[in-house]
């Protein structure tokens, strides 16, 4: 009478335990994905177009003389910096807030943007902007804060203004980029929504931006952010920096060590507390943006010809780094 072979049991349920464990993992990561994703669309729709209605490029005409190239943070769209592009084109200039690849739009372009692309995007915005106008300046907030440090220092601006930059990371930041390759495979997507960001609540409610992050995405914003504190020696125009000592993106450690790596002779730190991060959009967005103006002014004057600009005024912060405001 033959007798059948013995079953190897350990073996196949190690094998069927790994199976089941890989299911669950992948419909959990699904679930996960899903979830972020209804969020962030009942949130911020999308156009026909692809673009989040109120989150495209943001243009304000104006004359030859004078041009301002105005860059968003990340994960977020030009409407956060729109009362700065307005305060400044009625000052004369005229002006660009470009969206940047992967903003405005899913969380899946986000996810594939890449620091290369926003670098290239931004310079190009950059080169057409000097192309077509006399005197340029820069202006960046918190992501595009980073990038306006990279341009400057290629190509320097008559006058750059970096709002909250995105130019240090707060310990909680670097350890979900440390990390970010194994909790990546669970989440992501992830929410970030902070109502300290936004501190007034009409604007937070008018944000487009998505409330949301990525791991791969996050891992190129921190890779940007290396690359920009490199590169800050070298930013030798005329800069003012504007942190809120409250941020909850930017510590004021972080903000001051930049502003003491910052190459320029002419500099000033303007300190803007009770804020949040967004500070273009955020409740003092009108201050921030005339003081933001008035320091392009000071150094942009009427474009001579060749494109050169203004001389610049007798008040001039030169050997006076830093100013204190409330």
């Amino acid at each position: 009478m033959s007798t059948l072979p013995a079953i190897p049991w350990l073996p196949v349920l190690t094998a069927a335990g790994g199976f089941l464990a890989a299911l669950g993992f992948m419909a959990g990561r699904e679930w996960n994905r899903r979830l972020v994703l209804k969020r962030v669309l009942s949130r911020r729709p999308v156009g026909s177009d692809g673009v989040v209605p109120g989150a495209h490029t943001v243009s304000r005409p104006g004359g030859v003389a004078r041009g301002a190239l105005v860059l968003h943070g990340y994960a977020d769209t030009p409407q956060s910096v729109v009362a700065l592009c307005d305060a400044l084109a009625r000052a004369g200039y005229a002006v660009e807030a470009p969206l940047l690849p992967g903003h405005g739009r899913t969380l899946a372009s986000l996810d594939r943007a890449t620091e290369r692309q926003w670098i290239a995007e931004a310079r190009a915005a950059w080169l057409a902007m000097r192309s077509r106008h006399g005197t340029c300046v820069l202006v960046g907030q918190s992501m595009g804060g980073a990038l306006a440090v990279l341009l400057a220092a290629e190509a320097p601006p008559a006058a750059l203004v970096l709002a909250a930059p995105f130019l240090s990371a707060t310990p909680a930041f670097a350890r979900a980029v440390r990390w970010s390759r194994l909790w990546g495979l669970w989440m992501p997507y992830v929410e970030t929504a902070d109502p300290r960001s936004i501190r007034d609540p009409e604007a937070l409610i008018a944000s487009r931006g998505y409330g949301a992050a990525t791991a791969k995405s996050m891992r190129a914003l921190h890779r940007l952010m290396t690359l920009a504190r490199a590169a800050l020696p070298r930013v030798s125009c005329p800069t003012m920096l504007v942190q809120s000592p409250d941020d909850n993106r930017v510590s004021a450690a972080g903000a001051e060590w930049a502003f003491a790596r910052l190459g320029a002779a002419a500099k000033e730190l303007v300190w803007r507390p009770g804020e949040g991060h967004v500070l273009l959009a955020d409740r003092g967005r009108d201050a921030v943006s005339a003081a933001a103006v008035q320091w392009c002014q000071r150094f942009a004057g009427p474009a001579r010809p060749g494109g050169k600009s203004g001389d610049e005024p007798g008040g001039a912060s030169r050997g006076r780094p830093v100013r204190l405001t409330s």
